[in-house]
């Protein structure tokens, strides 16, 4: 088995790799090159790859979709069974909703995995068989939790097109006596417009975030896109941090009590949550410590599901 991702990294296909026992492999290339021969060297790297490791079933990280047309290709030619972790992406991210039907179409009689119910009931009535699996949690709560220094508000971004950036920009004006720090390398434009108590941490380590994480005061974990779920939403669960995320369905049904939820273009309802959390802090650090453990045992069922359809029984769609 091998899961198959062409990023250069990716923490959920690394967290899913790790708990499914089977091992990830990175296709990465030169990003300075263009789309069309950066797709055409991952596609020949993965084609030799699958031949030096054979492997009987094959799980693959989308999007891209031209990763999935090179997986389908090789298992027609040796019947091996491909596993899909279909991020909220291939779905609804404009730059791949055009493939969606050619994605859908070369997954029939594959099955899926994704992270709520709207996206399996696509799956199904596509005839793909589905798995509803969450980024892989485990309890990361610090035994004993230490004031810090400052309350601030961690925003995990990666300036994407579905982070309201602009509103919370406005919302840390309007919370003066708090730090915001935001992730990511920031476009200029972006820390030219920003407040006096929004701090730029650029590109941290591994070990640079969990700090972030642990010692933060909340987390913002922000979206535009329905149907979608945050890795920062996850790693704040993780660590029993209290968060402010977007009022979508999926997310409330989620994070539940863990979370306040918001308008994620409303700069004055994400400031008015940041402060609510901030002021209950106990109480909401203790309802994500409740969360997360009723979302483990959730999570041990979903993986069983998983290793069955990857050692080729049956999966029944939720």
């Amino acid at each position: 088995m091998l899961f198959i991702s062409w990023a250069e990294d990716n923490g959920r296909t690394r967290d899913l790799a790790k708990t499914l026992g089977v091992p990830p492999e990175f296709v990465a290339v030169d990003r300075n090159l263009s789309a069309a021969r950066r797709y055409l060297h991952q596609s020949l790297k993965t084609w030799r790859v699958l031949q030096s490791t054979r492997p009987s079933a094959v799980l693959l990280m989308l999007p891209p979709t031209p990763l999935l047309m090179v997986t389908r290709a090789w298992s027609l030619f040796h019947r091996t069974r491909l596993v899909a972790d279909l991020h909220t992406g291939f779905f609804y991210d404009p730059k791949w909703t055009r493939f969606r039907r050619l994605g859908l179409w070369l997954l029939r009689g594959s099955t899926g995995i994704v992270t709520n119910a709207h996206l399996a009931d696509i799956l199904t009535a596509a005839q793909v068989s589905s798995v509803v699996a969450h980024d892989p949690l485990e309890d990361r709560i610090p035994a004993t939790v230490v004031k810090p220094d400052e309350l601030y508000v961690l925003c995990p971004v990666s300036y994407a097109n579905d982070e309201p950036i602009e509103a919370i920009l406005e919302a840390a004006k309007m919370t003066p006596e708090v730090t915001w720090k935001l992730t990511g390398k920031a476009p200029a434009s972006v820390i030219q417009s920003a407040s006096a108590n929004v701090q730029f941490t650029g590109y941290v380590s591994n070990t640079e975030l969990v700090a972030l994480f642990r010692d933060a005061s909340v987390v913002l974990a922000l979206t535009t896109r329905d149907h979608t779920m945050q890795r920062a939403g996850y790693e704040a669960l993780m660590f029993g941090v209290p968060q402010v995320t977007s009022d979508f369905e999926c997310l409330r049904e989620f994070i539940a009590s863990a979370g306040e939820f918001v308008d994620p273009g409303s700069a004055d309802e994400i400031a008015s949550a940041v402060e609510a959390t901030i002021a209950e802090r106990p109480a909401r650090r203790e309802a994500s410590r409740r969360i997360l453990h009723a979302r483990l045992d959730d999570q041990a069922i979903a993986i069983r599901q998983i290793l069955r359809v990857v050692r080729g029984a049956e999966v029944i769609s939720p």
